[in-house]
């Protein structure tokens, strides 16, 4: 079938049991007086180091936030140890965090643990609400990106303006010639009639003059184009930027077609920032 869950059924069609797992990270309990934390995770650490928000010892806890606000500073919740680890004999995929929390709990003898989000009880399990990732447009890698557009723009109009420049003699020339030939316009009726004259008169050979010529003759006009490595320059430079700045998103967009397994949009997310940062310190 299609859509079997691997591993489920044996070959004899009876259900697979469930595996162990060992070493099975356990969420964080927040609580809103650190005191009460269980014994096991008690927020105290070793001489020489302090408790961080993060439910860490560390020698200095500058910049780490309280885990347990999720961001939000007005949530009255602080953590408690972090690093629990539980064997679990029989893993059921399926019921995971329940089991988890569950289990967990039972080894630090913790009750009454609630979830993140209801904040009517003492304890509760971290878990922060998933924020999609986002563009404000003005990280490092869109500033790269729009410094990139930027002067590409600047090169073309650059571009556009020496061709005129340099090209203003040839149209010069151009409209000199055009302004001679309406002076000079042959009368193709009268020419006709001359040359019938001398046809009849047998004058000039027997050669006839095929007269619909001269009309081709005046519209044939011979151009050419001579290199100009400035403007060469110019245009290759251009391409290189175009072909920078489309990169990122060519690249990531192949990404996408990844097995689901791979965590596609933060790993794009990460790519574009250290492509950016690279970009902009290039810059």
């Amino acid at each position: 079938m299609l859509f079997q869950i691997a591993n489920q059924y044996d070959r004899y069609g009876n259900k697979c049991p469930l595996l162990a797992h060992d070493n099975v990270n356990c969420p964080i309990i927040c609580v809103q007086d650190q005191s009460t934390c269980p014994s096991a995770l008690a927020a105290t650490c070793p001489s020489g180091l302090s408790f961080c928000g993060d439910g860490t010892c560390k020698a200095s806890c500058e910049g780490i936030a309280n885990v347990c606000q999720c961001g939000d500073e007005t949530i009255p919740y602080y953590p408690c140890a972090s690093g629990q680890l539980v064997n679990i004999t029989h893993f059921d995929p399926q019921n995971q965090v329940i089991q988890i929390q569950n289990t967990c709990a039972a080894a630090v003898n913790a009750t009454n643990v609630g979830n993140w989000g209801t904040f009517n009880t003492s304890s509760l399990w971290l878990s922060c609400p998933i924020v999609d990732p986002y563009f404000t447009y003005t990280e490092p890698m869109w500033i790269s990106v729009w410094a990139l557009m930027g002067a590409e723009a600047a090169i073309l109009l650059l571009w556009a303006i020496y061709k005129h420049v340099r090209e203003m003699k040839f149209h010069s020339a151009m409209a000199s010639v055009s302004l001679e030939k309406e002076k000079n316009v042959i009368d193709e009726a009268k020419y006709k009639k001359e040359a019938s004259k001398i046809s009849e008169k047998g004058q000039a050979g027997t050669s006839s003059i095929d007269s619909d010529s001269i009309k081709e003759s005046e519209k044939l006009i011979f151009r050419g184009f001579k290199n100009d490595y400035f403007g060469y320059s110019l245009l290759t430079e251009s391409s290189s930027l175009l072909s920078i700045s489309l990169l990122p998103f060519f690249t990531c967009s192949l990404i996408l077609f990844l097995p689901t397994r791979y965590p596609t949009i933060e790993f794009c997310f990460r790519f574009f920032q250290i492509l950016g940062k690279l970009l902009f310190n290039l810059w």
